[in-house]
C-alpha cells in the first residue's frame, strides 16, 4: 500500500461480521424475528377502520 493513498475501509479477507455494530444488528433482529414467530398470531392485529 501507498503512503499517499487512503486506509481501505473493507478489509482484504473479507470476513465483515467481525464489527460491533454488525453483531449487535443481527442480534436485535434474531430476537424480534423469533418474538414475531412466537408471540405474534396471523390475524392477531385488528384491521384497520
Amino acid at each position: 500500500m501507498k503512503k499517499d493513498s487512503p486506509p481501505a475501509i473493507l478489509l482484504d479477507h473479507g470476513n465483515h461480521e467481525g464489527p460491533l455494530a454488525f453483531q449487535k444488528a443481527e442480534v436485535a433482529y434474531d430476537i424480534t424475528f423469533r418474538f414475531c414467530h412466537r408471540d405474534l398470531a396471523k390475524g392477531a392485529r385488528p384491521s384497520a377502520p
